[in-house]
């Protein structure tokens, strides 16, 4: 396998209905398919048909979507399929590695043997060691040009595989599953360290990419910059407003009449918390 040659590898990424890590509600799997990035969704009935508002809130899926959906065990059996035996990997692999024991055990199934499995986030702070900004995977992607929908899961397990393409370009010790094998050693003091450098960070002034990003999203909005851009102080509180209104189900503010007030309440939670 060459350096950037990650035909071997398959991205995984899952969306939850409620708190419970077993409410796997959509799993999404991307993979080199023919040079390019391919990825498939599968919409998954969790248990009982639960959904908590503010789930609903972050991707969208409701009830109604998954109430004819197969349950957890089919549609993994599916994604399986897709893997093959490719290594897999996500961002923040913890959760959802997590996530899917957590549903194979509560449907009573062996939890997936994956052996080794990759993340783009130990990947980030092993490649980027010097970086102050975020490391999450829809700050990277913005960054990087990476086309995400967020919290769609085969966009962001497409959008995973495509930034692992990126840090094992720049990656300079040996193949992507080297990179891999790395990141996985001593994970968790450069996630602290990691951590500190970004507390520290969002202090600096907005830079001017983030203040082009941000005129360009609130004029999408029909949002006066003016009233907005003067509030953010820190590149923290902005690239918090950022990553809210990236969040945010596509054309979210079309034909809602509340949505200003729903933009200041965001708007107020990043200065405040800035």
């Amino acid at each position: 396998m060459s350096r950037v040659d990650l035909t071997g590898v398959a991205a995984v990424d899952v969306e939850t209905a409620t708190s419970s890590a077993s409410s796997v509600c959509q799993i999404g799997v991307a993979a080199i398919l023919d040079g390019k990035i391919a990825s498939r969704s599968w919409l998954v009935k969790p248990p009982g048909n639960r959904y908590d508002i503010k789930n609903v809130g972050i991707h969208g899926i409701t009830a109604e979507d998954t109430v004819s959906s197969p349950g957890f065990p089919e549609a993994w059996t599916q994604a399986v399929d897709f893997i093959g035996g490719r290594t897999v990997i996500a961002h923040n692999a913890e959760f959802d590695m997590n996530c899917i024991n957590a549903a194979m055990t509560h449907h009573e199934q062996p939890e997936p043997a994956f052996g080794s499995v990759g993340c783009t986030l130990r990947m980030a702070h092993l490649v980027w060691p010097e970086r102050t900004k975020s490391y999450r995977l829809i700050t990277l992607c913005q960054e990087l040009g990476i086309e995400q929908k967020a919290h769609d899961a085969g966009s962001d397990a497409a959008a995973t595989l495509a930034l692992a393409q990126h840090l094992a370009a720049e990656w300079s010790k040996g193949t992507a599953v080297d990179l891999i094998q790395a990141s996985n050693r001593g994970w968790r003091e450069r996630s602290q360290q990691a951590m500190r450098r970004v507390s520290r960070g969002s202090t600096n002034p907005p830079s001017s990419r983030q203040v082009d990003l941000m005129k360009k999203l609130l004029g999408e909005r029909g949002i006066d910059d003016r009233q907005v851009l003067p509030l953010l102080k820190t590149s923290g509180q902005m690239s918090g407003l950022i990553d809210a209104l990236f969040e945010e189900k596509r054309d979210a503010h079309r034909n809602d009449l509340n949505y200003r007030a729903k933009f200041d309440k965001k708007l107020r939670r990043v200065v405040e918390e800035g």
